[in-house]
Order: structure tokens, then sequence, then C-alpha cells
């Protein structure tokens, strides 16, 4: 029956879904975290969610669990297993002796045809097939897990897990031979439970047909945590020569293990931020962002200020001790195939483990923001002014809001990176805003120059991850435009001196000088041997025939030999992250040679605004010949 609702936030519910089902459920809960509710009306919202009710969807999936559960019975794993490949709809008959079976178990005897009558149950596998094409995914994936309880069940049989693994990932002849083993090791190291949550999924959404290799990628990334959110963004960086196809999943990826419904947030949030400031809240509104280590959500202050509260939930911290176990196990068994192995693959996961150690830490994040507007105000005049197209903002976080598990911060009205066009003569665009952040993340590298921008350590600090959903688009009042930095926490303070040596070798790159870039590379590139650097200067001059962009050659370079053992030291991976996000960024502009243009800019206002420092540090990269010219020029 329909139901009836006077409140307007069910209304369009009501209208849309009259009958409670997962779908109705998904309506709810994207309304809800688009949208400004309050506790009461979050749990007005909740109350017509299909949990809270019997309902005809409820109803037809139960019994076709229960049909389903009738059918197995008695059935071995590997039966079970191509029970449940049919229907996913990855195989189009049964077999002609387990369809004899199945009927003769389910309909077979008298007694057996009189106990269905009595239940109702006159559907086939084949009509249960078709009702599971209907069905919510979710629903699908608890029937299928009936395939995987019991005595006779798939998780009891190493085999019939493996004829469904191999099923699943051989479906798609596309995916390369590597990526399938690794997978293939991935689904063996997780525990029975993992693995049979994680191949029930693969089955519901595969019902209507062959998963592809992509896809199956993507869902297996999914389920593996914040580890592998993590680890799926630094293996896109990285020179794992991956098919564009998978490449771009991996790219695009962003975790939400920290995805939970909006009625539970606020309550988290009500549990962990003091009293006297949660009793300043008015409204929680719109989801901002669900990561894999964090989410985040706007929220309405009874003053009328609107503030963006970050949070954490402690079950997702505990989780993050078992993935890095099993991240450190996956790798071990990885290293150990000579066919598999890769050289530094132990430095990935330990770079994984620093960026989630520190992502976690919201009093460290709280200091960064603070960090990172005093540098952008610290800057001399020049580079402020004349050193982006733009101006530079991050928002600040509000003293005594922050606990161990929330970050509060101000909120800045501006348009998220997919709310922008591709292109525009006058406002804001993809390109002016791809423009931007390449800027500013130069201007952050070149800041070695000048002390005045230094921390008081004599650090310089620099955010390593500046993509596109990390920046935001803000217009003030009379049109000027500002970029706005969010999601600070994978800053890094870094040594003035090894700022110096990166841009150092990018100059020399410029300059085509490739000897000398080589030879300052080594201080932080493992090139121990004669015939790592030879190889090392023989693919800088193989990007260069097909780029003019120094940092583009570099990066490009840093992913071609990576594999061969040729790659950033530990303490200096996180380069490798920033200059490929950076270099990526030009997939949105047009002029290509946009960075070189943006380096030369940045190096001549530094000239100009401090000239002694500057050629001091242009002298570094000259020739002995151009250093005597130089000093000749410098005595005149």
């Amino acid at each position: 029956a329909k139901i009836t609702v006077d409140n307007p936030y069910a209304s369009e519910v009501a209208e849309v879904f009259p009958e409670a089902s997962r779908y109705r459920d998904d309506f709810l809960e994207k309304h809800a975290k688009t949208h400004a509710k309050d506790f009461e009306q979050l749990r007005m919202l909740e109350e017509f969610k299909s949990y809270n009710e019997e309902t005809p969807y409820h109803n037809m999936a139960k019994a076709m669990f229960e049909i389903l559960d009738e059918y197995i019975t008695r059935l071995t794993p590997i039966e079970r297993a191509e029970v449940a490949l049919y229907l996913a709809g990855m195989q189009d008959a049964l077999n002609p002796e387990l369809d004899e079976k199945l009927n003769e178990k389910f309909y077979g005897s008298a007694n057996r045809r009189k106990s269905l009558r009595q239940k109702g149950v006159y559907l086939s596998l084949s009509e249960i097939k078709r009702l599971f094409r209907e069905t919510h995914p979710e629903e699908r994936n608890l029937a299928f897990r009936a395939l995987f309880a019991g005595e006779d069940s798939i998780s009891n049989s190493r085999e019939a897990e493996q004829v469904l693994i191999d099923r699943l990932l051989l479906a798609d002849p596309s995916m390369p031979v590597y990526l399938r083993k690794v997978l293939g090791i991935y689904l063996h190291e997780i525990t029975r439970v993992e693995r049979a949550v994680l191949l029930s999924w693969l089955l519901a959404n595969g019902n209507q047909g062959v998963l592809s290799g992509p896809e199956v990628l993507k869902m297996i990334v999914e389920k593996g945590g914040a580890v592998a959110a993590k680890l799926a963004q630094l293996v896109a960086s990285h020179g794992f020569k991956l098919p564009a196809e998978y490449q771009h999943v991996l790219e695009v990826f962003k975790g939400s293990a920290q995805n939970i419904d909006k009625i539970d947030a606020l309550e988290w949030i009500s549990e962990r931020l003091p009293a006297d400031k949660y009793d300043q809240i008015k409204s929680l509104d719109r989801e901002l962002g669900s990561g894999s280590i964090k989410l985040a959500y706007v929220a309405t202050l009874y003053d009328g200020r609107q503030i963006v509260i970050k949070l954490s939930r402690e079950y997702a911290r505990r989780k993050l001790a078992k993935e890095l176990g099993l991240l450190h196990s996956l790798i071990s068994e990885i290293q150990a195939d000579p066919d598999l192995r890769i050289e530094g693959l132990e430095r990935l996961a330990a770079e994984v483990e620093r960026i989630i150690t520190e992502e976690m830490n919201f009093e460290e994040e709280f200091a960064l923001e603070r960090e990172h507007k005093q540098a952008s105000q610290d800057r001399p005049f020049l580079i402020r002014m004349f050193g982006n197209q733009v101006g530079v903002y991050y928002p600040q976080p509000l003293d005594g809001w922050q606990t161990s598990d929330i970050l509060v911060e101000e909120f800045v009205k501006a348009n998220s990176w997919n709310e922008l066009p591709d292109h525009a003569m006058l406002g804001w665009s993809k390109e002016k805003l791809a423009k931007a952040a390449i800027a500013e993340t130069l201007n952050q590298i070149w800041s070695f120059t000048e002390p005045s921008e230094w921390r008081d350590d004599g650090k310089v600090i620099i955010d390593i991850d500046p993509h596109e959903e990390n920046q935001l688009a803000m217009t003030g009042l009379f049109g000027q435009k500002k970029m706005v930095n969010i999601d600070l926490g994978q800053s890094v303070r870094v040594d003035p001196e090894v700022l110096r040596g990166f841009s150092n070798i990018i100059m020399q790159i410029y300059r085509q000088n490739f000897d000398a870039a080589t030879a300052q590379a080594r201080a932080f590139i493992d090139m121990e041997s004669p015939e790592k650097s030879q190889r090392f200067l023989d693919e800088l001059l193989v990007q260069a025939e097909s780029s003019n962009d120094p940092l583009e050659i570099f990066t490009k370079t840093l992913e071609e030999v990576e594999l061969e053992g040729v790659m950033l030291k530990q303490e200096f991976l996180f380069f490798q992250k920033l200059f490929a996000t950076t270099v990526g960024m030009k997939r949105h502009i047009r002029d290509q040679d946009y960075i070189t243009k943006q380096i030369k800019k940045i190096v001549a206002l530094r000239t100009v605004s401090h000239p002694r420092t500057m050629v001091g540090e242009l002298k570094n990269l000259l020739t002995p010949c151009e250093q005597v010219i130089l000093s000749g020029a410098k005595n005149l």
C-alpha cells in the first residue's frame, strides 16, 4: 500500500517509491546527504527505510533466499559454485547432470511435491534467475551468501572457491596476466569470510552478464578498505604500465571506507564533540565527501555560520592495522614469485602506511592548515601578486573543536571541480583551476629560495596531494577569483636543500643538460651502479623526444625506470606522487607548455624579488664557462 505522509521530507519519497525497498533506502540517504537536516528530520526520514517494515520486496528476497537454500541442499561445493555462476548470468545453462540432479532433489518425491505445494513454492531455478535481475544488488548479495554457508558451502572447499575466482578473473581476456595473478594472490590471502563477502558481491553485480576486468578491479579495491584505496592511488602514479582502462580505474578511485548513513554520522559527532560545541549545531547539511580515511559534512550553527566537520570512525582505525598486515603478506607473496617480483615494492607499502598514518592524525592536520596559510602570507609581494593567476586560500580550523576523531574548520562557499565547465572565457573553469593548482605547487617548491617563507624549524611545507577534488573555485564579491585548497592531511615538511636539489634537476632538464641532471639525481634516486645511471640518462633522452616540459620528462622517466630498480629513495618517494599529480593536471589544459612557462615565470619573479639569492641559485645551474662569464658580468 502506498504510504501517506504529511511532512515535506517524505512526500516525494511516497510519490516515487510507494513501497519500501533498498532502492527507496538509497534515495532517502542520497536526499539526506544533499540537504540540511536536524536530528529530528533525519530520524523522520529514517523511519521510512525498508528495514522498519515488512514489504513485498523483503518477502520476495526472503522467499528467494529460502528457495535457493532448498535447491542447494545436498549439493557439493563445486556444484554450488556452478549454480552461483548460472544465477549471476556468467553461465547460460547448467550442465545436464546438475540440472537433472536439482530437479530430482527439488521436485522428485511425492512428499517433496506436497511440501512444496504447502509452501507455495513453484519457482524453477531459471525463474529465480530472472527474479535476480529485478532485485537490488544487496538482495542478490544476501542470496548468494547462502551458497557460502553450511557444511557443504563453497567456503569449505578451496577447489570450489577457485572455480569462482578463476571464472571472475578470467572472464575478461583483456585483464593483464600480471594483474590477474596479483588479484588471485589477494583473494587467497584474505580470510574465508572476507573472501565469501567479496565473491558474493562480485556475483551479485554480475547478474547481467560477464564483469569487465576494470569492473572487477574496482570492486576488489572498494572492498579492500583504506589501505587498498591508498595503494590504488599510489600505483596510479608509479610505473606499473597497466592498460589505460585499468589505469583510469585507479587514478579516479576514491575510497569510501568511511561511507555511513547520515544519522549515524550525526550520532558519532554528538558523542565525540564537547557538549558546549555540539549544542551550537543547528543542522547537519550536505555531505562534502566520503573517502577512505574520513568523511566531511557541512553543518550550520545557530548563529548562522557554516562549518565543515571532518570525522573518522574508530572502527576504521582498528581495521587499518589488519589491512596493513594483509598488505605486507600480499607483498611477501608477490616478491617470492620470480615472475611477479617488483623492485622497490616494499617502499611503496611503506609509503602507503606513512600516508594513512598521517591522514588519520587530525591534530597534525590542524597544524598543517595553519602552516600553509602562514607560508602563503609570508611569500614576497611579487610572488603573491603575480605568482599565480588567482589568489590562494586555505580554510582554517576552529580552535577548541578538534578531537582525535573530529576536525572542524571554516566553511568556504566555492564550486567543486565537477561543477565547473571544461573551459570558459569568463569565470572559473576546470582549465583555470588546473592552472592555479599547478602554479601553487610550483610556488611551494620554489619557496626554498627565500628563507622568509620557511617554517621556524627551517623546513618548507608542501602539499603532495593537489589533485582535482582537493581544489575548490571561489569567486569574491567583485569577481575576484581564489583557489581554495582543502584536505591537507598528506602535506610534508621538507628541507629546503631537498627542494633545491629537485628544482635543479628540473632546470637542468629544461636546459637539456641531461648528464648534469642525471648526476644531480643520484642524490635522490637509487643509481648505485653505472648501468642504472645510464638507464636513467637514456630514458631522459627518450622522454625529451616527446615532450618539452622538464617536469613531465622527469616524471615519465621515473615511471619508466622504476620497475627496473631505478627509483626514488624511500625518504623522497612522495615526490613521485606530487609530480605525477601535477603533470596529470595538464590533461585539462590546452596549452601543453603551461608548466614550462610557469616555471620560467616563477624563476623570473623570484629573481626580481630577491636577486642576490637567485643569482646564487642560478649559478649552480651554469657550466664552468658560463660561471666565468657571470662572474665577469658581476665585476663589471
